[in-house]
């Protein structure tokens, strides 16, 4: 079942699956093409954004030629208290639709609730976008050059 949290959570994130955090170097450096390695977090499902365009990722590390990293990523959070109402049903409606078929039989009551899952998902990602400014579109250069061209 863990599985399955792990794969919904990569597909969608919600602000209760977000974790930031800086990141210091590792003392051993990369053998040959950057400067530093970071050990990324246990936790760490999928990566959404690096304070450096100038990174590769490596099984568990992080290489970079950026001497400080911050990072903002979907975690494995396995405290349900933290999760928001809407992500809750959606996981519901997703884990439902993984189990109907061996449960019931029938292949249309999964798709079904993978439809409804996929829908709130939407849903979900449309209230977010008004509550979160997207960290894609707006970065601090963008917003300084809307502030002074705008």
């Amino acid at each position: 079942m863990t599985h399955h949290v792990k794969r919904y959570l990569d597909s969608i994130h919600s602000t209760s699956q977000l974790k930031r955090i800086k990141l210091s170097p590792l003392t051993q450096k990369p053998d040959f093409g950057y400067e530093y390695q970071y050990q990324l977090p246990n936790d760490l499902i999928r990566i959404i954004s690096v304070s450096t365009d100038d990174y590769v990722q490596e099984t568990d590390r992080l290489l970079t030629n950026t001497e400080s990293i911050e990072l903002i990523f979907v975690f494995y959070n396995a405290n349900e208290e933290t999760f928001d109402s809407l992500f809750i049903e959606c996981l519901i409606l997703y884990l439902a639709s993984k189990v109907a078929k061996p449960i019931t039989g029938s292949q249309g009551a999964g798709e079904s609730f993978y439809i409804q899952c996929q829908d709130l998902i939407k849903q979900s990602k449309a209230v977010q976008g008004q509550e979160v400014l997207s960290m894609q579109f707006f970065k601090d250069e963008d917003y300084t050059l809307t502030r002074r061209y705008g």
